[in-house]
């Protein structure tokens, strides 16, 4: 979308947006994928790309390149529509204590360990106390098992940094927030949508990490559903 949308931006930096280490490789993977370079997809209208043939195309697909891509986008903005209330809040400095966690496996885990570290010091009391994830690597370019994120309790009282402990801060500024209601399997999907959307509002995400609110306890609602804040943070 960024490729059809943002052509004042040229590939080599669409390229370094996009998670590559450099143009060849985002060309050689792009090209692989979609089987024309993405000068190529750039420069053909949706017309010119149903033209191209089964012989030209490595992957035998002729005329759905296009038309599936821009389906994808469409699905993505529907999710969107459909589950969630969008809107750009500047947000103040946020406070997390939080554990590392590298992987998608063993989170439950992880979250037990913070709010047992937590309830003594008092800190899950009050409304403010919540729950939630920052992320440091970007599921599109980093494997699963390799995602580095923060697993957080936000709070306003004062707290130690000590063994795994960490102190994890949120710099103020403008976000993206989808205030979603979805169970465990949706969040990929909102988390995509969320930045489809954003790419086609033409918003430019900042320098900041994303992340998530819990505003309950999934196991305590009746169709297991989180609800849940994401939060991009934009320029």
């Amino acid at each position: 979308m960024l490729l059809i949308t943002r052509k004042g931006i040229s590939i080599s930096e669409l390229s370094l947006k996009c998670g590559f280490n450099s143009n060849s490789a985002f060309t050689r993977g792009f090209k692989k994928f979609y089987s024309v370079s993405p000068t190529e997809f750039r420069r053909l209208s949706p017309g010119k790309f149903s033209k191209i043939s089964k012989e030209e195309s490595k992957i035998g697909q002729d005329d759905l390149i296009f038309e599936k891509y821009i389906c994808n986008i469409n699905n993505h903005l529907n999710w969107i529509k459909m589950n969630a209330n969008v809107k750009i809040e500047e947000i103040k400095e946020l406070t997390f204590a939080s554990i590392t966690h590298i992987g998608v496996n063993g989170m439950e885990n992880t979250f037990e360990r913070l709010m047992s570290w937590a309830r003594p010091k008092g800190l899950m009391e009050g409304s403010n106390a919540k729950m939630g994830r920052v992320f440091h690597d970007s599921f599109k370019t980093t494997a699963p098992e390799k995602v580095r994120m923060s697993v957080c309790l936000l709070t306003e009282s004062s707290f130690e940094a000590k063994g795994e402990i960490n102190k994890t801060t949120i710099e103020k500024g403008k976000h993206i927030v989808g205030h979603f209601e979805i169970t465990p399997n949706d969040f990929e999907k909102s988390w995509s949508s969320l930045f489809v959307w954003m790419n086609d509002k033409g918003y430019e995400k900042a320098g900041g990490n994303p992340f998530e609110i819990y505003h309950n306890d999934f196991r305590e609602h009746p169709e297991n559903k989180f609800i849940v804040d994401m939060y991009i943070p934009i320029k």
